[in-house]
């Protein structure tokens, strides 16, 4: 069985009318994150800084340009198992502003994004670990 371990950096961008861009999880190979909102994310490269992930991966998957603030002084650790792959994950998270605002989605397990009003958060079904970093705000 392989052993690996990655790190994943997401951002909370949050516009000047207390919204925030969360995404809709379509990934049915794994039933704890299909079909639920999420913030942008992806995988640090090896040649990457956190920052210069953060940047790329939400131009990839939404074709957002962002301006980063600053590190939440968190992170979230996930194990996951499958028959062949045992995969330990940690999550850095960003805040961030939006410096272009039209969204469009570029990532086949993205079925939407959407704006959300910080206060309609409880509303949706958050992926594990998600509200954790939105108590920053």
């Amino acid at each position: 069985m392989e052993k690996k371990s990655i790190v994943v950096v997401t951002s909370i961008i949050k516009n000047e009318h207390w919204e925030i861009l969360l995404s809709l999880r379509s990934d049915p190979k794994f039933p704890g994150a299909h079909l639920k909102r999420d913030l942008p994310w992806g995988k640090n490269e090896f040649w990457e800084n956190l920052e210069e992930t953060v940047i790329r991966e939400v131009k990839e998957e939404t074709w957002l340009d962002i301006d980063i603030q600053k590190m939440i002084p968190t992170h979230v650790f996930n194990l996951r198992k499958t028959e062949d792959v045992h995969q330990h994950t940690l999550v850095f998270c960003y805040k961030s502003k939006r410096i272009w605002w039209e969204l469009s989605c570029n990532d086949p397990k993205i079925k939407e994004l959407m704006r959300v009003n910080i206060k309609e958060l409880s509303k949706y079904d958050l992926l594990v670990g998600v509200e954790k970093m939105l108590s920053f705000l």
